[in-house]
């Protein structure tokens, strides 16, 4: 829920500025590139492309950016941590875990007869006990091709890690790293960082003398309140 219960996802593509080769007047220098946006309107998953930059920007449509004209939302990165599924579309692996095959999954929020989401278990209710893919899963919620333009919605991220054993494993396997990011855009006036108070570090002082040729020299660290 990103400022409101009425969300909208919107996928965006970085790619070179089309039809403006090196030279035209619209591309001069050969630099040019865009961010092309387009919304996702019906449940569905959708995959990582490294070609493109993708990213994906949860957004109020209704909560436009004073500056930016922009719908607010926050933008979804996941280029520190993407991974293809390497098992096969009929492996045990895949049947049991549709959730694998995409990257990100949007679907609209069914509420249940008592309180809370219907919606609860994107990869199943158990997993590691199943050989089929399970009927409540986030594969068989998007068959619904529901609208999910301005709805309460459902967004799963999968990211992880293809892991190739080494020797270098054994007997304490090393942590993978992986990065996430989930950022404002459009969503704040500025960075929200510059309400952050200063300090004053008692232990950041001159690292040489605070004589220089005989003369008082002041310290950069003077002024600081």
């Amino acid at each position: 829920m990103i400022d409101g219960l009425k969300n909208t996802v919107i996928e965006s593509d970085v790619m070179p500025l089309p039809d403006a080769p090196t030279g035209s007047a619209s591309n001069y220098a050969g630099n040019a590139f865009i961010s092309q946006d387009t919304v996702i309107e019906k449940e569905t998953g959708r995959q990582y492309d490294f070609t493109k930059e993708r990213r994906w920007r949860i957004v109020n449509s209704g909560r436009k950016h004073y500056a930016s004209g922009k719908a607010g939302g926050f933008a979804i990165g996941v280029k520190g941590a993407a991974a293809p599924m390497m098992a096969r579309e009929d492996s045990w692996a895949a049947k049991r875990s549709s959730f694998l095959s995409n990257t990100l999954w949007v679907c609209k929020d069914i509420e249940g007869t008592k309180s809370g989401s219907q919606r609860i278990w994107p990869s199943g209710k158990y997993v590691p006990m199943t050989r089929e893919e399970p009927k409540d899963s986030i594969g068989k919620w998007v068959e619904g091709k529901e609208n999910v333009v301005d709805e309460d919605l459902l967004v799963y991220v999968n990211f992880g890690t293809t892991h190739i054993p080494r020797p270098e494993d054994w007997p304490v396997m090393p942590v993978e790293h992986l990065n996430v990011t989930l950022k404002p855009a459009s969503f704040f006036k500025a960075n929200p960082s510059m309400d952050v108070p200063g300090t004053k570090d008692a232990f950041s002082v001159p690292a040489f003398s605070d004589k220089v040729n005989g003369a008082q020299a002041s310290s950069c660290c003077e002024n600081t309140n």
